[in-house]
């Protein structure tokens, strides 16, 4: 993530820049199970993978400096979440072949 601030006469902007760096073996895994179009944060893995810029508020809406930062932190959180999903994703199908689960109840 890059975060970047640009002052115009509309106000401050508040841009975020998504690039979603892969590991061989993970890349490897997203063409072997498809998730090219795995969600994150509104995006999908290409798009992230290509970068992606994020600008807080609308076009031509006129919403507070502190409401346009909180909004690209939020989406900076998002896309932070979403990435840790894949790469459980990732680490659930790569192991996938090699775990063994036993459930059983206690008796209370």
């Amino acid at each position: 993530m890059r975060r970047n601030q640009e002052a115009s006469a509309a106000g401050i902007r508040f841009l975020v820049f998504f690039h979603l760096a892969l590991r061989p073996e993970e890349q490897d895994l997203v063409r072997l199970y498809d998730l090219f179009q795995f969600p994150v944060a509104g995006w999908t893995v290409v798009q992230l993978a290509q970068g992606v810029q994020f600008e807080a508020g609308q076009p031509g809406m006129v919403t507070s400096s502190v409401i346009r930062a909180r909004s690209a932190l939020q989406t900076e959180q998002a896309v932070k979440d979403g990435c840790l999903q894949l790469r459980q994703v990732l680490t659930d199908l790569r192991d996938f072949d090699d775990t063994e689960e036993h459930l059983y109840e206690l008796d209370a």
